[in-house]
């Protein structure tokens, strides 16, 4: 029972990570208005996104080798949600516009 439990924290962890990564896709029409790129200038950072991420393959897995799986699940865990903790002015006028509040008059 704990090998499955250890397995599905691992693949619960993949997918939230896989997730991560792609949602670039869902926010690209308002990258483009808000920062006046083009499509070329878009998929150039998904480019980035692949080619940092298979670069990393070869590190990770020596990382994984020397500290364990557990420890790289949770670490993984923490810089991710880390980076769900800043600020985020950009979304104030979208909770306005829904009605959720938020900065000044909201």
């Amino acid at each position: 029972m704990r090998a499955w439990i250890v397995w599905g924290t691992g693949v619960l962890a993949y997918a939230v990570g896989v997730l991560h990564r792609t949602s670039f896709g869902v926010s690209g029409l308002d990258a483009a208005d808000r920062f006046s790129a083009g499509p070329s200038l878009l998929s150039s950072f998904v480019v980035l996104q692949v080619v940092v991420y298979a670069s990393m393959q070869i590190p990770a897995g020596v990382l994984l080798d020397r500290v364990g799986s557990r420890a790289m699940i949770v670490a993984g865990a923490l810089i991710m949600a880390t980076g769900q903790l800043g600020p985020r002015p950009h979304r104030i006028p979208a909770r306005r516009r829904r009605g959720a509040g938020g900065g000044r008059g909201g």
